[in-house]
């Protein structure tokens, strides 16, 4: 049967997550909760929303599987992604298009921007002097858009922002006609 509340499917997945050897974070309020999972480079992630759908179900095989990106599964296939790291045969997940705008490149794990972020340093110290007075990228965020992505900031402190979706409009400017021109 499934769970009612946000707090019971973060209990429910984050030990099953947990029993199979995957690190497990758990983002849980009284509206959602967001549990995530990532083992040898392979990610999963179970939403729960009050207000929509009740819970979805998210896959990353690791990289270079030819299946870059998450793909939304049924909780049957997410149970044996879980056990196995890859697919059923014959089964392929729905492929989720990002909600970020951001225009700065994705990745869709903390751990696949760590590697990014890593491999900039490197890329950096290989060029050598005259890049030292040009931005570098210093760590990674989560999306403010689209919490399956992440992105590298140049900005070492960052306070969390609202997301684009709910900034107010900038206000259009008006012609003050009270003085009688």
């Amino acid at each position: 049967m499934g769970a009612n509340t946000p707090q019971e499917t973060a209990a429910e997945f984050g030990l099953l997550l947990s029993a199979d050897g995957w690190q497990v974070s758990t983002d849980v309020d009284s509206a959602a909760a967001r549990v995530e999972g990532i083992r040898d480079d392979a990610a999963v992630m179970v939403t729960h929303k009050v207000r929509r759908r009740p819970r979805r179900f998210y896959v990353l095989r690791p990289a270079g599987w030819g299946m870059p990106g998450w793909h939304e599964v049924g909780r049957a296939v997410f149970e044996y992604f879980v056990g196995h790291l890859d697919l059923p045969p014959g089964i392929r997940g729905k492929r989720i298009r990002s909600a970020c705008h951001c225009g700065k490149f994705r990745y869709p794990t903390e751990q696949r921007a760590a590697r990014g972020l890593l491999n900039v340093k490197v890329q950096r110290a290989l060029a050598g002097e005259g890049r030292a007075e040009r931005r570098a990228e210093c760590r990674a965020y989560r999306c403010d858009d689209d919490q399956r992505v992440w992105h590298l900031t140049s900005r070492a402190h960052w306070h969390a922002a609202t997301p684009a979706s709910e900034r107010p409009l900038s206000p259009v400017p008006t012609t003050d006609r009270s003085d009688g021109a």
